[in-house]
């Protein structure tokens, strides 16, 4: 079953922005990554339903405990 994600959520705790920035967004500045961003290839709403299926894969246990972390 696929859920879906509440815009404006995260799925880490680090911002209520869109997950567009990714990794880098949060990263110190002298940090450099060989993934290439994917820039528009995903819409907003596209980037929360992949989110929202990885996470109803996890086991329950771990999605209470990231629940926690993102309040």
């Amino acid at each position: 079953m696929m859920t879906t994600a509440t815009p404006g959520t995260t799925a880490t705790n680090c911002s209520s922005a869109t997950p567009r920035g990714g990794g880098a967004a949060i990263a110190p500045a002298e940090f450099k990554s060989g993934m290439p961003a994917f820039g528009e290839a995903l819409s907003d709403e596209q980037i929360w339903a992949v989110l929202a299926f990885i996470k109803s894969t996890w086991p329950e246990p771990v999605r209470q405990r990231q629940d926690l972390m993102n309040r």
